[in-house]
């Protein structure tokens, strides 16, 4: 059995500014999702660098599964102090394919958390996509998802915390197979977080 393990990177997180961030003292970071395997164990972490992933989320719901649920966790790790300040965007790419007629929805819940080790705090709400209703024989859906997790807080991260994202996919069918992907490679198909920090000048 493949064990799953939720790993905290502390690689390098891309920031981008522009002009009107430097006057507004804030700037975006962007966290993309990423897996790796090996032949014991699959690792979930946000990255800033442009990796092909092991593999994206898959969910077959078929004949023997009616039902899922289930969240993936994504750490990473600062190694310098932070200060989030503002609202955090969560971009979702994903598909529903269709083997065989019957209906299915799904729907994926992001929500985001600072965890200084010992407790780990919600960052505004929790945000859930529209519903995805697949059906049909041999059809495939593909979407975009955009949700904004609206944050009024000011949050300070210190050496070694952490910023946590968590996917919980959920899905139930009334009939034929499906699959649902949640797409979770930075260098093609990036579901991201883009979070606000405050720069300093």
């Amino acid at each position: 059995m493949i064990q799953n393990k939720y790993r905290s990177s502390s690689e390098g997180i891309i920031a981008t500014y522009n002009y009107e961030d430097i006057i507004e003292g804030s700037g975006i970071a962007n966290f993309y999702c990423c897996e790796s395997i090996d032949s014991t164990t699959t690792q979930y972490f946000l990255t800033g660098k442009p990796l092909v992933s092991s593999d994206s989320l898959g969910v077959a719901l078929n004949a023997g599964a009616t039902s899922y649920d289930t969240t993936f966790t994504y750490d990473a790790a600062f190694n310098t102090t932070r200060i989030l300040k503002g609202d955090i965007y969560a971009q979702i790419l994903g598909q529903t394919y269709t083997q065989s007629a019957g209906d299915v929805t799904f729907t994926v819940a992001a929500s985001v958390y600072h965890y200084d080790g010992t407790t780990e705090t919600q960052i505004g709400s929790t945000i859930t996509t529209q519903t995805k209703i697949g059906g049909g024989d041999a059809t495939t859906t593909a979407w975009t998802e955009l949700l904004v997790i609206s944050n009024s807080s000011v949050i300070n991260f210190k050496v070694g915390d952490i910023i946590r994202l968590k996917l919980r996919l959920v899905g139930a069918r009334t009939g034929g197979v499906h699959i649902f992907t949640v797409f979770t490679d930075p260098a093609e198909s990036k579901t991201k977080i883009a979070v606000p920090f405050r720069i300093d000048i």
